[in-house]
């Protein structure tokens, strides 16, 4: 069966999931020689601190949480400044993908639900921040164009 990945904003409940989430993908990126993410980051406050923002966003099958993305159309100035073909846009980082569900797109389903959660709220561009050496991560979005 095809379940459907879902995308919705994480809740205060979830934090210790979420933890949990984190640890997991920490353990197996280190597996495979990434090793940027640690345990202090992202810090338990830092996703403590995006959910109350609002701008931290679960990937669930039914009820299980297989990923998260931090969203954030919410940023400083100094952020926006620049000459660029888009104003409105939002930067994603974070995104995770349970080690356990790895390998089976859901990467891509992913952004696809970013894509269209975005476009509905008039978002025209999306904006990475990735680490240059996760090449993992910078397949999928290269890919993904």
């Amino acid at each position: 069966m095809n379940k459907q990945l879902l995308l919705a904003k994480c809740h205060p409940e979830e934090f210790q999931a979420l933890i949990q989430l984190k640890d997991r993908c920490i353990d197996a990126s280190g597996r495979i020689g990434f090793k940027f993410w640690d345990r202090t980051y992202p810090s338990s406050e830092d996703i403590r601190n995006r959910i109350s923002k609002g701008s931290l966003h679960s990937f669930r099958l039914e009820d299980l949480l297989i990923g998260c993305v931090n969203i954030d159309d919410k940023l400083p100035e100094s952020y926006r400044s620049g000459k660029w073909k888009f104003n409105s846009f939002a930067v994603i980082n974070m995104m995770m993908i349970d080690p356990l569900h790895q390998g089976k797109g859901y990467a891509r389903k992913a952004l696809k639900q970013i894509e269209r959660f975005l476009s509905s709220r008039g978002i025209e561009s999306i904006r990475l921040s990735v680490y240059i050496e996760n090449h993992p991560a910078r397949r999928l979005y290269e890919k993904s164009e």
